[in-house]
């Protein structure tokens, strides 16, 4: 799978994740001790960062623990779902032709990507306000194509600048704004720019008084980003619940008692062809990949941090 590295989309939600992959030995099967959780909820993970064609903003490990899903990617089973959601899907077009690479617009609104190599992807831009506007002036065909809709001018000459516009987020290219509106896709967020061309949607809608601080209400894990933003998380879904003694947000969702708990070292890999190992509660949390209707088990590593991995399904 050919992921595309749009992480600046979810750079918000970076901000209260821990990274969950860290040095250990490997886990077998038979040391696999599990409380399952909601399978809906492991099956809407699954689905999530396996289907999607971007890197996820979450691995499947912090997916089942914490349900960080949207009341639409929370219900998906498939990938038609997932794209449904998002208006993303991987391989899905045959608008590309030999040796055409990057950006192109095969409908008003569908933008589709043609990588050097690896299999094409598309993305419905309707889903985020805007519509397709592949940008080519001087071979500039990497750049984002769903332009905002409608067209609004800007001034910017330098490309890497984001700003707000409204709940839009957007770039500049040619006195055009590129970008999307950050309440139209699959989260609620708000677009924030504290400091100049650094803008980026952040998840949540509502403020809050106390930057870059949890609690727990009941078994729900509620933090004030360090943008002033709340973002919620329903531990029992899970398998777990709120544990006000966690020290990060990406920990506070525990283990229920009589559930393995943390091991102390723990890490996504894929333990068979078909069998992912994830880290649910800090514990080892296998997931056959073939009861989601796929063969194989992959494992999709940055390439410019070996640091930061995930496992996903694929085939």
């Amino acid at each position: 799978m050919t992921r595309l590295l749009l992480c600046r989309r979810f750079s918000a939600l970076a901000a209260i994740i821990t990274c969950h992959a860290c040095l250990a030995p490997d886990y077998s099967e038979a040391s696999v001790g599990q409380c399952p959780a909601d399978s809906n909820l492991e099956r809407a993970c699954v689905q999530q960062v396996s289907c999607d064609p971007n890197v996820p903003p979450f691995d499947i490990s912090y997916c089942i623990a914490m349900d960080p899903l949207s009341s639409c990617l929370r219900n998906i089973q498939t990938c038609d779902d997932f794209t449904a959601c998002t208006g993303r899907r991987y391989g899905a077009s045959n608008a590309c032709s030999a040796g055409e690479t990057g950006w192109k617009c095969s409908s008003p609104t569908l933008a589709v990507f043609c990588p050097s190599s690896g299999s094409q992807f598309s993305v419905d831009c309707s889903k985020l306000g805007a519509v397709c506007n592949a940008y080519t002036q001087g071979g500039g065909t990497g750049y984002w194509p769903c332009r905002v809709d409608p067209a609004t001018s800007c001034s910017d000459t330098d490309p890497s600048l984001w700003h707000c516009s409204g709940n839009f987020n957007y770039h500049c290219l040619d006195g055009i704004q590129y970008g999307e509106q950050c309440d139209r896709a699959e989260y609620s967020r708000t677009c924030v720019e504290q400091t100049a061309g650094k803008a980026f949607c952040t998840l949540g809608t509502s403020t809050c008084a106390s930057p870059k601080t949890f609690a727990c209400s009941g078994n729900v894990a509620v933090s004030c980003s360090a943008y002033g933003y709340s973002y919620q998380s329903d531990c029992s879904r899970g398998g777990g619940t709120c544990d006000k003694a966690a020290t990060t947000f990406g920990t506070v969702c525990g283990a229920q008692s009589g559930c393995p708990g943390s091991t102390g070292s723990c890490f996504e890999q894929c333990v068979g062809d078909s069998v992912m190992s994830v880290c649910v509660h800090g514990a080892p949390y296998q997931i056959d990949c073939k009861s989601y209707g796929y063969s194989t088990c992959k494992k999709w590593t940055d390439p410019k941090d070996s640091t930061n991995f995930l496992v996903y399904c694929g085939n």
